[in-house]
């Protein structure tokens, strides 16, 4: 595992106190994206991590049928990492900053059936 992560990991148990579920989910956050950037671009260099990186590593997610939310909660991951890199000045700029998160649709209103609308309208009375 990289040191970095690895001082991260340690960071999220002993000083943020965070539940061995959510390390676990953020090791494996990180590992997957510092993967993605092996295999496509041949770093995991931190200090050369730019914005388009985190972008092209998102479109890769949605291609891969990651829900928006899932996404999201990803990239909170990497937001912490590079915040806890930057305050421990490993890296100068935060490749965090330039990045969107996709967007949550929202669900549109259930459709009330003609039939059920027609009775609802019809009730003069309350309770029928």
């Amino acid at each position: 595992m990289n040191m970095t992560i690895e001082r991260f990991v340690k960071y999220l148990q002993f000083e943020k106190r965070y539940s061995s579920h959510t390390v676990v989910a953020y090791e494996n956050d990180l590992q997957q994206f510092f993967g993605f950037l092996q295999d496509t671009f041949g770093s995991t260099d931190e200090t050369q991590i730019q914005h388009l990186h985190v972008r092209s590593w998102i479109v890769n997610l949605l291609n891969e049928g990651l829900t928006p939310t899932s996404i999201r909660r990803k990239l909170s991951t990497l937001k912490g990492y590079f915040r806890f890199l930057l305050k421990r000045q490993v890296i100068s700029h935060n490749p965090m900053l330039k990045v969107v998160s996709p967007k949550i649709g929202r669900k549109l209103p259930g459709v009330c059936a003609a039939a059920r609308y027609a009775a609802i309208a019809g009730r003069t009375t309350p309770g029928g």
